[in-house]
């Protein structure tokens, strides 16, 4: 925690150096630290003769909302800890589309993010998602930082990310040129934009036998 951080704290709790520690009332003091929204558990106690003692437990930052133009943070939870800022940094994936316009309720629709975010946590594009946009349909879309736009759908997110990593080996492995567009919203295949179209990739495409003049 900071200095500033721990003046903050400080200057919420209601303390003043000399207080004398019979008279402070310990239960008001916890209400007003943990009245901070960055603030997950708090525990204050006395240590005579003349000290209190302050234990915080810190909401961590997970991702960002975009809302009317601003941007938020908030945590795992999706609990709102503030306006994001350059102190604390833009690094966090951006979540948009949560609005009236979308199929399903706003916490609904946010808990699908987040979820999708926390099962990619180890997968091929966790560290290269820039903003995750939950469509009209209320399936999942993924825009990474360098420029990749690919669509998860509704469900079955865990397959799909396994598929994806598939995918991507593949497409290594055999240099296939394709534009920045893969739609995974159909059950067991992968769509890549390549030259002049679309091109259907089935769960078993590693057994095929594909024209090598196809990518060219």
């Amino acid at each position: 925690m900071s200095r500033k951080e721990k003046n903050k704290i400080i200057g919420i709790s209601g303390l003043s150096k000399g207080d004398n520690l019979v008279g402070i009332n310990m239960k008001r003091v916890s209400r007003l630290i943990a009245s901070d929204m960055w603030v997950k558990d708090v525990t204050v106690y006395k240590k005579y003769p003349d000290k209190i003692i302050i234990i915080l437990k810190q909401r961590n930052i997970f991702a960002m909302i975009a809302n009317n133009g601003n941007l938020y943070y908030i945590n795992r939870e999706g609990y709102v800890l503030g306006r994001a800022d350059y102190e604390k940094g833009y690094g966090y994936p951006i979540i948009t589309g949560l609005n009236a316009d979308n199929a399903g309720s706003y916490f609904d629709r946010l808990k699908k993010v987040l979820y999708f975010l926390k099962i990619s946590k180890f997968s091929v594009i966790y560290n290269l998602i820039g903003e995750i946009n939950i469509e009209r349909d209320g399936g999942i879309a993924v825009y990474t930082d360098n420029g990749l736009y690919i669509k998860f759908g509704i469900d079955n997110y865990k397959n799909k990310l396994k598929t994806l990593k598939k995918l991507f080996y593949e497409i290594n492995k055999i240099h296939i040129k394709y534009k920045n567009y893969i739609n995974l919203e159909y059950k067991n295949e992968a769509v890549i934009e390549v030259n002049s179209g679309s091109r259907v990739l089935p769960a078993k495409y590693k057994n095929l036998f594909i024209r090598p003049d196809v990518y060219k």
